[in-house]
């Protein structure tokens, strides 16, 4: 099994909260789900850098996913 970490950084988290509507997070709880966030080490998932769009993210996954020989379904 493989994780794939989404590494974004809080300011890009809480400028899509805001554009977001009738969503159930509460933006009031993002301190506290980044105080308590246990980010995992380099050799425990692909680390994925989430503040770029969505397709770009898509791609380096997908390469990540062919790197281990797989196919994605």
């Amino acid at each position: 099994m493989r994780f794939f970490y989404l590494k974004i950084d809080y300011e890009v988290v809480a400028r899509r909260l805001e554009l977001r509507t009738d969503h159930f997070f509460d933006k009031r709880l993002l301190d506290s789900q980044f105080a308590i966030l246990e980010e995992p080490q380099p050799d425990e998932a692909f680390v994925i850098d989430q503040n770029r769009p969505l397709t770009e993210v898509v791609q380096e996954v997908l390469q990540h996913v062919a790197t281990l020989g797989l196919k994605p379904t």
